[in-house]
């Protein structure tokens, strides 16, 4: 007589039953017949787990407003640590030391930058982040992207590289763009093992921008891919479960769309597809004043 629930796969998606089962006795007790209702809950569940999630996303806005005040003078102190790093000339140091202490000093103040634009971009989880459009080149913003994520790259030994046309210029909020590849860059770099290869690809036809995000990590197990963008879902001991949640819907932010192929023990490929037509693609070079 107890009420069960069960899921069953269907193409798109999934269907949600509610069973309940009853016998039917005759007069000496035995069963005689099962009397079996069957119920499609699946509209009331998603209903349900609808005002769940919107429930949960208001408290994490709430926070992310509280972090983004407070750790606002965090990144100030190092903001101006890093100016005053930069104003010291060691004495006697050679051309190599001085060429390399500015490049680490340039990473982190770039770092830095990225860092302020994702804490304003903790906003967008409660929607109150406005875009600030620019044109930029995608080929440099990847690349400087790839340059703060050196250590981590490092550390793994491995080999990212960069397809991309240099005079292949955006319009849209760059910062946007570039918390877009930071996350992907840093899935990827987790999903490696030592010497794995990341490419990161950028082609473009008369309808789309497309950009490829590939890694030959241990891959996506085939029942988490449709879950992987949902907030908080994670399959890292450490994870948020917020880093491919914010990468949809900023791409989507965008007016583009992404997707995901994916292999265990192969690896996983991001496709990220821009439409021309969108106002978001502009090509010629950079212009004066870019």
């Amino acid at each position: 007589g107890k009420r069960r629930s069960y899921e069953t796969k269907r193409e798109f998606g999934y269907n949600i039953y509610s069973f309940q089962v009853a016998p039917i006795r005759d007069y000496e007790n035995r069963i005689h017949q099962l009397l079996i209702s069957v119920e499609d809950v699946t509209d009331y569940q998603l209903m349900i787990e609808k005002a769940l999630f919107s429930e949960k996303m208001a408290g994490v806005g709430l926070l992310a407003s509280g972090i983004a005040h407070d750790i606002k003078g965090v990144f100030a102190i190092l903001g101006n640590s890093n100016y005053g790093l930069r104003k010291l000339n060691p004495e006697g140091a050679s051309d190599y030391f001085n060429e390399q202490y500015k490049k680490i000093l340039s990473n982190q103040e770039e770092g830095l930058k990225y860092a302020k634009s994702l804490l304003n971009n903790l906003f967008t989880l409660s929607g109150k982040t406005a875009s600030l459009i620019d044109y930029f080149s995608v080929k440099q913003s990847i690349e400087s992207i790839v340059s703060i994520y050196s250590g981590g790259i490092l550390r793994k030994n491995a080999h990212v590289s960069v397809s991309c046309d240099k005079d292949l210029v955006l319009k849209c909020d760059k910062y946007l763009f570039n918390q877009v590849v930071m996350n992907l860059l840093s899935n990827a770099v987790d999903a490696v093992s030592s010497n794995g290869r990341i490419e990161i690809k950028v082609s473009t036809d008369e309808n789309k921008i497309t950009i490829l995000f590939s890694d030959n990590g241990h891959g996506i197990k085939d029942d988490c891919i449709d879950k992987i963008f949902k907030a908080f879902y994670t399959e890292k001991e450490k994870g948020t479960g917020l880093g491919l949640f914010s990468v949809k819907r900023i791409v989507e932010s965008l007016k583009g769309d992404i997707t995901v192929e994916s292999e265990i023990g192969k690896g996983t490929v991001f496709i990220l597809n821009f439409d021309k037509n969108d106002s978001v693609y502009f090509k010629n070079g950079l212009k004066d004043g870019i």
